[in-house]
């Protein structure tokens, strides 16, 4: 019994040290170095660096999102870059979800925020703010049929679509709309073109570069808040020296230009400065027609990036996280059949958690959480962990199960021939319970491949994030999704065939043995 239980424990501290030995962010852990860093500011350690981390969408056109070259650009993804061009530092960005925007400004991992935050008092209560770079008007977005709601007074009490951690959402709650939460503007597009709200919130901004991609939805505005929302940069409190260096940047770039330039670039009109009333009301007018923007080229041009994210994260993401929770899974149903005392409870717990709650909370309290107590997981490594574990926990009761339905006499026959327990379990067992788990087992990767799209919540570039980009990017969300789809199917049809092979290919062992 001692041999056994130290011959298990071996085997899960070896798993554990693969979990979580796939990596965090690795710092340099020398005492000196620890004090000679916590003794600069902020501003002092980027200077020294030479490294400006920046966090932003990269979904969200025409601020931040990726071009047909598939490069990370937009109004705000350019201010930053000038930014650290005026503080004589590299930019680098970190792409992530609006909701996760501020906790990761929380935890520093990121320096700066650039993604259309707009300035609240409850923002203004926990972060310094820079110099306004946008003033950004808030318009109320209707479908052309409607006949009832021409201003914001009319929209009191109706159905609206919108983030509801937005300031948009706080104009809802000023005129008592009911909101349906969606993420994207596209998103909050299709829900009002079906029928599903009367209206939605947005910027002026954002309605103008959809309409000139899109010319032919039949969106409108109603009707547009004449006070802007102040766009700045949110700033961790205590860095006076950062703030200063920052609002001096874009002073410069008031000044020189540079805002004028990139606002009429990317939003056709110069919002770095407050507009005229005249130029409001002609805000409400589409721009102009663009109808180079096709369908079949959409798809074609779309094709290779989805496709390339896939060979490059989806695969490898399943494989790894598979390989690891299938290592786990046997672990934990040998620990439950051997009903090892210290271990058992463990592992039964183990499974009841991961079983009992959504993979999706794993991965934000893995992302998300833990950075709150200075555990800091870059986002491959963290679904790694999450989606072994999570493997690890389904597949240790498909082989419990198995294990359990393998005859007592094989055991006992075993022990007669003076076979140790590891030895029959090695030998006779598991290799038995293995062929019985096969189709579970297959039908568990199979799944793994579409649940790695999760991923994408926590910014791994896997198929489904490249997908919401070039969506952004096109406002085509019915046409991108389906071929995102279409490539998940082939990719699942793959391992289907595979799985046949594999079991046709056992059974006819089975055969020749008999």
């Amino acid at each position: 019994m001692k041999k056994r239980l130290l011959t298990l424990g071996l085997v899960m501290s070896m798993a554990v040290a693969l979990l979580t030995g796939c990596g965090g962010k690795s710092e340099d852990a020398t005492p000196s170095n620890r004090k000679e860093t916590a003794s600069l500011t902020k501003y002092e350690q980027i200077l020294e660096e030479g490294v400006l981390t920046v966090g932003t969408e990269g979904t969200y056109k025409p601020f931040s999102y990726y071009d047909e070259e598939h490069n990370l650009t937009g109004y705000d993804v350019e201010v930053a870059k000038a930014i650290g061009e005026k503080m004589g530092v590299r930019v680098e960005f970190q792409e992530i979800t609006w909701d996760g925007l501020l906790g990761f400004l929380d935890n520093g991992t990121v320096d700066l925020i650039l993604n259309q935050v707009g300035v609240t008092e409850e923002r203004n209560a926990k972060y310094d703010f820079s110099e306004p770079y946008l003033y950004s008007y808030p318009a109320l977005i209707t479908h052309e049929s409607n006949d009832h709601i021409h201003s914001w007074e009319d929209a009191r009490g109706c159905e609206a679509s919108l983030n509801v951690s937005s300031n948009y959402a706080q104009i809802a709650e000023q005129y008592d709309m009911t909101i349906t939460t969606s993420d994207t503007f596209s998103k909050d597009i299709e829900l009002l073109i079906a029928g599903r709200t009367e209206c939605l919130i947005n910027s002026t901004m954002a309605f103008s570069d959809f309409v000139n991609r899109k010319p032919d939805t039949p969106i409108q505005i109603a009707d547009i808040l004449a006070e802007p929302d102040t766009v700045a940069i949110p700033i961790q409190k205590g860095n006076e020296d950062l703030v200063n260096a920052v609002n001096e940047a874009i002073v410069e770039m008031k000044e020189d230009g540079t805002l004028s330039e990139l606002s009429e670039e990317f939003l056709g009109k110069d919002f770095s400065r407050e507009l005229t009333e005249e130029e409001r009301e002609a805000l409400k007018e589409k721009g102009e027609i663009d109808m180079d923007n096709r369908i079949l080229s959409i798809i074609t041009d779309s094709f290779w990036p989805i496709l390339k994210a896939g060979l490059q994260f989806t695969i490898p993401l399943t494989l790894i996280s598979f390989a690891l929770g299938i290592l786990l899974a046997i672990l934990v149903a040998v620990i439950r059949v051997s009903k090892v005392k210290i271990l058992d409870p463990i592992c039964r717990f183990y499974v009841w958690v991961m079983r009992g709650t959504p993979l999706l909370v794993q991965l934000f309290v893995v992302f998300f959480g833990l950075p709150k107590v200075g555990i800091v997981i870059n986002p491959l490594p963290a679904s790694v962990i999450v989606f072994s574990l999570s493997v690890g926990a389904y597949s240790s009761e498909i082989f419990r199960a198995a294990i359990l339905s393998i005859p007592k006499g094989q055991w006992e026959a075993s022990t007669s021939l003076g076979m140790s327990y590891l030895q029959t379990l090695r030998r006779i067992i598991l290799p038995q319970a293995t062929k019985i788990s096969i189709p579970a087992l297959f039908n568990s990767f199979i799944s793994l491949v579409k649940d790695t799209s999760l991923a994408s919540t926590i910014t791994v570039s896997e198929m489904f994030l490249v997908t919401q980009r070039i969506t952004a990017r096109t406002y085509e969300p019915l046409i991108m999704y389906l071929e995102v789809g279409f490539m998940y199917l082939i990719f699942c049809t793959i391992l289907h065939w595979v799985q046949t092979a594999v079991e046709r290919k056992m059974n006819l062992t089975a055969d020749k043995k008999s």
